[in-house]
């Protein structure tokens, strides 16, 4: 059991925390070497030792923040090699110094109306905070691969992926303490981190998995919790972004065939498969109830060269298209409903071009009528860093995501942290949670 730091400077915070992650949004965390304790001994000769060679390289550790007018102690002619500035240089070939600096990040405690739990991964293992103590703990410490938590409706169970056992891949329960682990699927073949979703009511699990145990198109399996049954629902393809309407009656998801999207929905009650109308479109993402409308993105490629994202909802049978407020990007765009349908957050993704880090990835907050858009992480500078994988409490109001840092031309984005944002703040600062990523809210 941990608590939670004091606040950092954000780059300093990622730059401490290196996690590797596999589409499961799981990692490994590095820890600086604690520094040796000083000698009482006495020095056994005047002449000082050989001070060590000059590093080569040294990661990005910003200077303590001193008052204003308070010299640094360091040498301004010493400075070490791979500073932020240097990351800028190397990434946009012109020298150019970066004058914008991640903010300073706030703690748990410093967001009074936070409440809950967030389950997120940390060195493959589930671990869990809880706001009201500030406290967090590991949950599972399997030597294998544990990701994708999400809590259960109610927060009394907490689901995950894991490839413990026998090196396949399979969907486990477990209480919210960490007792009473059980997988609730058979070995899901194929490729590690499928998607998967629970309903509501805990009667049904919806995942991602290949067409009929066969190799080659996959399809949405059904799994009845209670007895473990197993069975696909709708023809192959390749099925992703399941998710449950509000009272677990309906199943949504996209279809995508030769890069070309649709969205398709499941009725528990009458069993039927509905293919929703295309309009013009070719690319959809994110479908999810807002009240008695279905919310989603839609563009009319997927193709590098011309991709592009607008909000629109329909009725529940896909007809009756609106545009959903004035949010679009060049980019895609992936809505989630808040659980009381009083907020949409918006993960979204534009390509700037060049090498390296040329995608900046970003969270935008609207209203239930799709207007005030608000951009959480505008304050973080771009290229460097990306945001994804939103997650609303149960209250509709804060809003956790993984914040990566990419620090340098031709890096992989894989220094997380999972940062805690309150989104009735008019100008809202995140709260670090830990490292890691990957972050379910739970009450």
């Amino acid at each position: 059991m941990s608590l939670v730091p004091r606040a950092l400077p954000l780059a300093l915070a990622l730059s401490l925390g290196c996690e590797t992650t596999p589409p499961s949004n799981g990692g490994a965390t590095t820890e600086s070497p604690a520094p040796a304790a000083p000698s009482s001994a006495p020095t056994a000769s005047a002449t000082p030792p050989a001070p060590p060679p000059e590093p080569t390289t040294a990661p990005y550790s910003p200077a303590p923040e001193l008052p204003a007018g308070v010299p640094s102690a360091e040498s301004p002619k010493k400075r070490p090699i791979g500073t932020y500035d240097d990351w800028v240089r190397a990434y946009l070939g012109t020298g150019a110094v970066e004058t914008q600096r991640p903010p300073t990040l706030r703690l748990p405690r410093d967001l009074p109306h936070a409440r809950g739990r967030i389950a997120f991964v940390q060195s493959l293992d589930i671990h869990l905070l809880d706001l009201a103590s500030g406290t967090t703990k590991a949950l599972t410490r399997d030597p294998q691969k544990d990701f994708s938590p999400s809590f259960s409706a109610d927060g009394k169970h907490l689901y995950f992926e894991s490839d413990r056992g026998d090196m396949r891949y399979r969907v486990y329960v477990m209480d919210a303490d960490g007792a009473n682990v059980k997988a609730v699927t058979g070995p899901i073949t194929g490729k590690e981190g499928r998607a998967y979703a629970v309903s509501p009511d805990e009667r049904l699990l919806a995942y991602v998995g290949d067409h009929r145990g066969e190799s080659g198109p996959e399809a949405i399996h059904l799994v009845e919790l209670a007895t473990g049954k197993d069975e696909v629902v709708g023809e192959g393809g390749f099925p992703e972004q399941p998710r449950w309407s509000p009272d677990g009656g309906t199943l949504y998801w996209v279809n995508e065939v030769l890069e070309a999207g649709q969205i398709r929905s499941f009725d528990v009650a009458t069993r039927t498969v509905r293919k929703h109308p295309t309009a013009h479109f070719g690319v959809f993402n994110g479908p999810g109830r807002l009240g008695d409308r279905l919310l989603f993105s839609a563009g009319p490629t997927n193709a590098y060269c011309c991709r592009e994202a607008t909000l629109f909802t329909t009725d529940l049978a896909g007809s009756d298209m609106q545009r959903f407020g004035d949010f679009n990007v060049s980019g895609a765009a992936y809505p989630l409903v808040s659980p009381h349908g009083k907020k949409v957050a918006v993960e979204w993704n534009v390509r700037e071009g060049g090498v390296g880090a040329n995608w900046r990835l970003e969270i935008t907050v609207l209203r239930a009528d799709g207007r005030g858009a608000r951009n959480l992480t505008v304050a973080f500078p771009r290229p460097f860093y990306s945001a994804r994988g939103p997650a609303w409490s149960p209250d509709d109001r804060h809003l956790a995501l993984t914040l990566s840092l990419c620090p340098y031309a031709g890096c992989d984005p894989s220094m997380n942290a999972v940062v805690l944002f309150d989104t009735d703040d008019p100008n809202p600062v995140p709260a670090f949670i830990g490292y890691g990523s990957g972050p379910s809210f739970g009450p």
